[in-house]
């Protein structure tokens, strides 16, 4: 095969490729085209034919009623949501505040405070170091090194 025939085949081929994508282009454009007139347009693409809403001359201010209709609606119920749950807070409270008495018998606060009138809460400083030795103490005894649990 001579050189000229080598460039005049990849033309030629080139040219064949070109026209067949150029058939297929304008049958597919003829079928869209075909298919549109004959059902109506899937827009969500899944497989069923929707009707296209035509909007009227008031379709704007329908369409601004409505959502502000379902505003309102989610407003309501968000309310509604609030009333109850500070319903369920008040219940809660008054249940705490009839059991309150019971809790404060049950931690008594350090004799030398209560004579004090001292804020409850705090420890001294005493208090507060034999805290610490308990709690050095007790991460020694858990995270004691090299022994296995």
């Amino acid at each position: 095969m001579s050189l000229l025939n080598a460039r005049a085949s990849r033309v030629f081929s080139r040219i064949r490729t070109l026209f067949a994508a150029g058939c297929v282009g304008a049958l597919a454009s003829s079928l869209m085209a075909g298919n549109a007139h004959a059902r109506a347009f899937d827009s969500r693409n899944d497989g069923f034919a929707h009707v296209m809403q035509v909007r009227g001359p008031g379709f704007v201010e329908e369409r601004a009623n409505e959502r502000a209709n379902e505003r309102a609606m989610r407003q309501a119920a968000r309310a509604q949501r609030q009333q109850q749950m500070e319903g369920q807070r008040a219940a809660q409270r008054s249940e705490q505040m009839q059991h309150a008495p019971e809790r404060e018998l049950a931690a008594p606060q350090p004799a030398e405070r209560q004579g004090e009138g001292g804020r409850s809460g705090r420890l001294t400083p005493d208090e507060r170091r034999a805290l610490r030795q308990q709690i050095n103490q007790a991460g020694r005894d858990v995270y004691r090194p090299n022994t296995r649990p």
